[in-house]
Protein backbone atom coordinates (compact mmCIF):
# COMPACT_ATOMS: atom_id res chain seq x y z
CA UNK A 1 0.00 0.00 0.00
CA UNK A 2 1.39 3.43 -0.98
CA UNK A 3 1.57 6.36 1.45
CA UNK A 4 -1.33 7.98 -0.42
CA UNK A 5 -3.45 4.83 -0.20
CA UNK A 6 -2.68 4.56 3.51
CA UNK A 7 -3.76 8.17 4.09
CA UNK A 8 -7.00 7.62 2.17
CA UNK A 9 -7.70 4.56 4.35
CA UNK A 10 -7.07 6.55 7.56
CA UNK A 11 -9.39 9.34 6.41
CA UNK A 12 -12.12 6.74 5.71
CA UNK A 13 -11.62 5.18 9.16
CA UNK A 14 -11.93 8.62 10.77
CA UNK A 15 -15.24 9.24 9.02
CA UNK A 16 -16.46 5.78 10.01
CA UNK A 17 -15.56 6.42 13.66
CA UNK A 18 -17.38 9.75 13.61
CA UNK A 19 -20.53 8.13 12.23
CA UNK A 20 -20.35 5.22 14.67
CA UNK A 21 -19.93 7.47 17.69
CA UNK A 22 -22.84 9.70 16.70
CA UNK A 23 -25.16 6.86 15.74
CA UNK A 24 -24.49 4.80 18.87
CA UNK A 25 -24.39 5.57 22.59
CA UNK A 26 -20.65 5.14 23.24
CA UNK A 27 -20.13 2.85 26.21
CA UNK A 28 -16.76 2.48 27.91
CA UNK A 29 -15.68 -0.30 25.57
CA UNK A 30 -16.46 1.74 22.46
CA UNK A 31 -14.68 4.76 23.92
CA UNK A 32 -11.66 2.61 24.69
CA UNK A 33 -11.59 1.20 21.16
CA UNK A 34 -11.89 4.69 19.72
CA UNK A 35 -9.11 6.02 21.97
CA UNK A 36 -6.88 3.11 20.93
CA UNK A 37 -7.45 3.91 17.23
CA UNK A 38 -7.02 7.64 17.84
CA UNK A 39 -3.67 7.24 19.57
CA UNK A 40 -2.14 4.81 17.09
CA UNK A 41 -0.48 7.72 15.26
CA UNK A 42 -0.58 11.46 14.76
CA UNK A 43 -2.14 10.84 11.31
CA UNK A 44 -5.14 9.19 13.02
CA UNK A 45 -5.58 12.13 15.38
CA UNK A 46 -5.31 14.70 12.60
CA UNK A 47 -7.74 12.82 10.36
CA UNK A 48 -10.38 12.67 13.10
CA UNK A 49 -9.93 16.34 14.03
CA UNK A 50 -10.47 17.36 10.42
CA UNK A 51 -13.58 15.21 10.08
CA UNK A 52 -15.18 16.28 13.37
CA UNK A 53 -14.43 19.97 12.95
CA UNK A 54 -15.52 20.33 9.36
CA UNK A 55 -18.58 18.08 9.55
CA UNK A 56 -19.75 20.36 12.33
CA UNK A 57 -18.88 23.60 10.50
CA UNK A 58 -20.50 22.52 7.24
CA UNK A 59 -23.60 21.09 8.88
CA UNK A 60 -23.00 17.48 7.85
CA UNK A 61 -23.57 16.20 11.38
CA UNK A 62 -27.27 16.86 10.86
CA UNK A 63 -27.38 14.01 8.33
CA UNK A 64 -25.30 11.32 10.01
CA UNK A 65 -28.15 8.83 10.10
CA UNK A 66 -28.16 8.80 6.28
CA UNK A 67 -24.46 7.92 6.21
CA UNK A 68 -24.55 4.78 8.34
CA UNK A 69 -24.31 2.55 5.25
CA UNK A 70 -20.61 3.40 5.16
CA UNK A 71 -20.14 1.10 8.14
CA UNK A 72 -20.12 -2.70 8.18
CA UNK A 73 -23.14 -4.39 9.83
CA UNK A 74 -22.97 -4.20 13.62
CA UNK A 75 -24.31 -6.75 16.15
CA UNK A 76 -27.60 -5.71 17.70
CA UNK A 77 -27.17 -4.00 21.05
CA UNK A 78 -29.51 -3.53 23.94
CA UNK A 79 -30.98 -0.07 23.94
CA UNK A 80 -29.44 2.39 26.39
CA UNK A 81 -30.11 5.96 27.37
CA UNK A 82 -28.22 8.18 24.91
CA UNK A 83 -25.34 10.24 26.22
CA UNK A 84 -24.25 13.68 25.09
CA UNK A 85 -22.00 12.43 22.31
CA UNK A 86 -21.53 15.84 20.72
CA UNK A 87 -20.15 17.29 23.93
CA UNK A 88 -17.90 14.25 24.52
CA UNK A 89 -16.46 14.33 20.99
CA UNK A 90 -16.09 18.09 21.10
CA UNK A 91 -14.01 17.88 24.29
CA UNK A 92 -11.92 15.06 22.81
CA UNK A 93 -11.17 17.02 19.64
CA UNK A 94 -10.45 20.21 21.61
CA UNK A 95 -8.02 18.35 23.85
CA UNK A 96 -6.15 16.96 20.83
CA UNK A 97 -5.96 20.40 19.25
CA UNK A 98 -4.45 21.83 22.43
CA UNK A 99 -1.84 19.08 22.55
CA UNK A 100 -0.81 19.10 18.88
CA UNK A 101 -1.18 22.81 18.12
CA UNK A 102 -2.15 22.16 14.51
CA UNK A 103 -2.31 25.16 12.11
CA UNK A 104 -4.42 24.22 9.07
CA UNK A 105 -3.54 25.53 5.59
CA UNK A 106 -6.57 23.82 4.03
CA UNK A 107 -9.71 22.30 5.48
CA UNK A 108 -10.48 18.69 4.59
CA UNK A 109 -14.07 18.01 3.65
CA UNK A 110 -15.23 14.44 4.32
CA UNK A 111 -17.78 12.90 2.01
CA UNK A 112 -20.58 10.39 2.29
CA UNK A 113 -21.34 7.32 0.22
CA UNK A 114 -24.42 8.65 -1.56
CA UNK A 115 -25.36 7.91 -5.18
CA UNK A 116 -24.91 11.60 -6.08
CA UNK A 117 -22.93 13.78 -3.71
CA UNK A 118 -23.50 17.55 -3.72
CA UNK A 119 -20.74 19.90 -2.58
CA UNK A 120 -20.68 23.61 -1.78
CA UNK A 121 -17.44 24.87 -0.26
CA UNK A 122 -17.24 28.03 1.89
CA UNK A 123 -15.59 31.34 1.05
CA UNK A 124 -12.59 32.81 2.96
CA UNK A 125 -10.42 29.70 2.62
CA UNK A 126 -9.22 26.87 0.41
CA UNK A 127 -10.99 23.57 1.05
CA UNK A 128 -9.32 20.19 0.47
CA UNK A 129 -11.62 17.28 -0.43
CA UNK A 130 -10.97 13.54 -0.78
CA UNK A 131 -13.50 11.74 -2.99
CA UNK A 132 -14.46 8.07 -2.42
CA UNK A 133 -12.22 6.94 -5.31
CA UNK A 134 -9.17 8.52 -3.65
CA UNK A 135 -9.03 11.56 -5.96
CA UNK A 136 -8.11 14.76 -4.18
CA UNK A 137 -9.52 18.22 -4.91
CA UNK A 138 -8.81 21.69 -3.56
CA UNK A 139 -11.31 24.51 -4.06
CA UNK A 140 -10.29 28.18 -4.22
CA UNK A 141 -12.90 29.59 -1.87
CA UNK A 142 -16.50 29.12 -2.99
CA UNK A 143 -17.26 26.29 -5.43
CA UNK A 144 -20.26 24.09 -6.27
CA UNK A 145 -20.12 20.65 -7.87
CA UNK A 146 -21.49 17.11 -7.63
CA UNK A 147 -19.85 13.68 -7.86
CA UNK A 148 -21.20 10.23 -8.74
CA UNK A 149 -20.19 6.87 -10.17
CA UNK A 150 -21.96 6.67 -13.52
CA UNK A 151 -21.79 3.43 -15.53
CA UNK A 152 -18.04 2.75 -15.84
CA UNK A 153 -17.07 6.37 -15.22
CA UNK A 154 -16.33 8.58 -12.27
CA UNK A 155 -18.43 11.66 -13.06
CA UNK A 156 -18.13 15.20 -11.65
CA UNK A 157 -20.43 18.06 -12.69
CA UNK A 158 -18.90 21.45 -11.92
CA UNK A 159 -21.26 24.41 -11.54
CA UNK A 160 -19.02 27.23 -10.26
CA UNK A 161 -15.66 28.10 -8.76
CA UNK A 162 -12.05 27.03 -9.23
CA UNK A 163 -10.94 23.46 -8.47
CA UNK A 164 -7.53 21.80 -8.53
CA UNK A 165 -7.70 18.06 -9.28
CA UNK A 166 -5.28 15.28 -8.36
CA UNK A 167 -7.05 12.30 -9.95
CA UNK A 168 -6.53 8.78 -8.62
CA UNK A 169 -5.23 6.53 -11.41
CA UNK A 170 -7.88 4.01 -12.58
CA UNK A 171 -7.70 2.96 -16.23
CA UNK A 172 -10.94 0.97 -16.00
CA UNK A 173 -12.90 3.96 -14.70
CA UNK A 174 -12.03 7.24 -16.46
CA UNK A 175 -12.69 10.44 -14.53
CA UNK A 176 -15.07 12.67 -16.53
CA UNK A 177 -15.89 16.30 -15.73
CA UNK A 178 -18.67 18.35 -17.29
CA UNK A 179 -18.00 22.06 -16.97
CA UNK A 180 -19.65 25.02 -18.72
CA UNK A 181 -20.35 23.30 -22.05
CA UNK A 182 -17.14 21.25 -22.04
CA UNK A 183 -16.20 17.66 -21.23
CA UNK A 184 -12.83 16.84 -19.64
CA UNK A 185 -11.66 13.22 -19.46
CA UNK A 186 -8.62 11.89 -17.59
CA UNK A 187 -7.30 8.66 -16.13
CA UNK A 188 -4.90 10.03 -13.54
CA UNK A 189 -3.29 13.48 -13.56
CA UNK A 190 -3.24 16.96 -11.98
CA UNK A 191 -4.93 20.07 -13.39
CA UNK A 192 -7.03 23.14 -12.56
CA UNK A 193 -10.47 24.13 -13.86
CA UNK A 194 -11.59 27.70 -13.31
CA UNK A 195 -15.12 28.87 -14.19
CA UNK A 196 -15.95 32.50 -14.79
CA UNK A 197 -19.22 34.05 -15.92
CA UNK A 198 -18.81 33.28 -19.63
CA UNK A 199 -15.90 30.86 -19.93
CA UNK A 200 -13.98 27.89 -18.58
CA UNK A 201 -10.19 27.71 -18.26
CA UNK A 202 -8.35 24.38 -18.11
CA UNK A 203 -4.70 24.40 -16.97
CA UNK A 204 -2.77 21.10 -16.89
CA UNK A 205 -0.06 20.76 -14.23
CA UNK A 206 0.89 17.11 -14.79
CA UNK A 207 -0.02 14.32 -17.24
CA UNK A 208 -2.46 14.50 -20.18
CA UNK A 209 -6.03 15.80 -20.25
CA UNK A 210 -8.54 15.51 -23.11
CA UNK A 211 -10.87 18.49 -23.52
CA UNK A 212 -13.97 18.28 -25.73
CA UNK A 213 -16.07 21.39 -26.32
CA UNK A 214 -19.64 20.18 -26.79
CA UNK A 215 -20.80 22.48 -29.62
CA UNK A 216 -21.29 19.77 -32.27
CA UNK A 217 -21.87 22.35 -35.03
CA UNK A 218 -18.15 23.13 -35.09
CA UNK A 219 -15.32 20.83 -36.16
CA UNK A 220 -12.00 20.25 -34.35
CA UNK A 221 -13.52 20.65 -30.91
CA UNK A 222 -11.26 18.09 -29.16
CA UNK A 223 -7.75 18.88 -27.90
CA UNK A 224 -5.24 16.95 -25.80
CA UNK A 225 -3.40 19.11 -23.28
CA UNK A 226 -0.03 18.23 -21.73
CA UNK A 227 1.67 19.61 -18.63
CA UNK A 228 2.17 23.38 -18.84
CA UNK A 229 -0.63 23.89 -21.38
CA UNK A 230 -3.89 25.79 -21.03
CA UNK A 231 -7.10 26.11 -23.06
CA UNK A 232 -10.15 28.36 -22.82
CA UNK A 233 -13.73 27.46 -23.82
CA UNK A 234 -16.95 29.42 -23.58
CA UNK A 235 -20.20 28.34 -21.96
CA UNK A 236 -21.72 27.57 -25.38
CA UNK A 237 -19.28 24.72 -25.84
CA UNK A 238 -16.73 26.36 -28.15
CA UNK A 239 -12.95 26.39 -27.80
CA UNK A 240 -11.52 29.92 -27.57
CA UNK A 241 -8.20 30.51 -29.30
CA UNK A 242 -5.30 28.09 -29.47
CA UNK A 243 -3.68 25.94 -26.81
CA UNK A 244 -1.19 28.13 -24.94
CA UNK A 245 1.52 27.87 -22.31
CA UNK A 246 0.81 29.20 -18.81
CA UNK A 247 2.81 30.25 -15.76
CA UNK A 248 1.95 27.64 -13.14
CA UNK A 249 3.77 29.60 -10.41
CA UNK A 250 1.34 32.49 -10.82
CA UNK A 251 -1.81 30.60 -11.88
CA UNK A 252 -1.58 28.02 -9.09
CA UNK A 253 -0.23 30.35 -6.38
CA UNK A 254 -3.55 30.01 -4.54
CA UNK A 255 -2.67 26.40 -3.69
CA UNK A 256 0.15 27.81 -1.54
CA UNK A 257 -2.20 30.27 0.15
CA UNK A 258 -1.38 33.24 -2.09
CA UNK A 259 -2.93 35.23 -4.93
CA UNK A 260 -0.46 36.49 -7.54
CA UNK A 261 -1.10 38.68 -10.60
CA UNK A 262 1.26 40.02 -13.27
CA UNK A 263 -0.44 42.22 -15.86
CA UNK A 264 -3.76 40.47 -15.23
CA UNK A 265 -7.06 42.15 -16.27
CA UNK A 266 -8.96 43.55 -13.30
CA UNK A 267 -12.00 41.44 -14.26
CA UNK A 268 -9.99 38.24 -13.72
CA UNK A 269 -8.56 39.56 -10.44
CA UNK A 270 -12.06 40.37 -9.15
CA UNK A 271 -13.40 36.97 -10.26
CA UNK A 272 -10.80 35.21 -8.12
CA UNK A 273 -11.13 37.58 -5.15
CA UNK A 274 -14.91 37.12 -5.19
CA UNK A 275 -14.53 33.40 -4.44
CA UNK A 276 -13.09 34.39 -1.07
CA UNK A 277 -15.70 37.07 -0.26
CA UNK A 278 -19.25 36.72 1.01
CA UNK A 279 -20.27 39.78 -1.07
CA UNK A 280 -19.06 39.79 -4.71
CA UNK A 281 -17.66 42.91 -6.37
CA UNK A 282 -18.93 43.69 -9.89
CA UNK A 283 -17.43 45.72 -12.76
CA UNK A 284 -19.71 47.38 -15.31
CA UNK A 285 -17.15 49.50 -17.21
CA UNK A 286 -15.43 47.38 -19.95
CA UNK A 287 -12.36 49.63 -19.97
CA UNK A 288 -12.00 49.28 -16.21
CA UNK A 289 -12.44 45.50 -16.48
CA UNK A 290 -9.43 45.41 -18.84
CA UNK A 291 -7.17 47.42 -16.47
CA UNK A 292 -3.87 45.53 -16.02
CA UNK A 293 -3.10 44.61 -12.41
CA UNK A 294 0.20 43.46 -10.89
CA UNK A 295 0.07 42.54 -7.21
CA UNK A 296 0.37 39.66 -4.75
CA UNK A 297 -0.97 38.79 -1.30
CA UNK A 298 -1.71 35.97 1.13
CA UNK A 299 -5.30 34.72 1.32
CA UNK A 300 -5.70 36.34 4.74
CA UNK A 301 -4.60 39.69 3.27
CA UNK A 302 -7.19 39.94 0.48
CA UNK A 303 -9.07 42.89 1.98
CA UNK A 304 -5.81 44.80 2.60
CA UNK A 305 -4.71 44.06 -0.97
CA UNK A 306 -8.07 45.25 -2.26
CA UNK A 307 -7.74 48.52 -0.32
CA UNK A 308 -4.26 49.08 -1.75
CA UNK A 309 -5.46 48.28 -5.27
CA UNK A 310 -8.27 50.85 -5.00
CA UNK A 311 -5.85 53.49 -3.74
CA UNK A 312 -3.14 52.77 -6.32
CA UNK A 313 -5.53 52.95 -9.29
CA UNK A 314 -7.83 55.71 -8.00
CA UNK A 315 -10.82 53.39 -7.71
CA UNK A 316 -13.70 53.13 -5.25
CA UNK A 317 -16.40 50.67 -4.17
CA UNK A 318 -20.01 51.86 -4.52
CA UNK A 319 -23.14 50.27 -3.05
CA UNK A 320 -25.95 50.38 -5.59
CA UNK A 321 -29.30 48.55 -5.41
CA UNK A 322 -27.88 45.85 -3.18
CA UNK A 323 -24.79 45.36 -5.35
CA UNK A 324 -21.15 46.30 -4.76
CA UNK A 325 -19.59 47.96 -7.81
CA UNK A 326 -16.00 48.98 -8.43
CA UNK A 327 -15.73 52.32 -10.24
CA UNK A 328 -13.21 55.01 -11.15
CA UNK A 329 -13.07 57.78 -8.56
CA UNK A 330 -14.33 61.11 -9.82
Amino acid sequence: MTAHDNQVAIEAEARAWLIKLFNDSPDEQLKAEFSHWLNRSDKHRQAFIRSEKLWRQLGLLDNLAELSDMLPPQPMKRSKPRTNVSAWLGMAAAAILLVTGINWQHKTLPVSQQVVQQFQTPEHTNTAITLPDGSRLVSAGQARFSFERKDNERYLAMQSGTLYFDIAHDVAHPFVISSAGSRIQVVGTEFEISLQEDQMRLSVHEGLVQLSALDTSRADQVVMLAAGQQQLANTEGRLLGEVRQFDSKSTLAWLQGRLSYDGTPLAQVMAQINRYRATPIEIEDPELAALQITTSCRLDQIEQMLSGLLLAHDLKLVQQSGRTLIQQSE
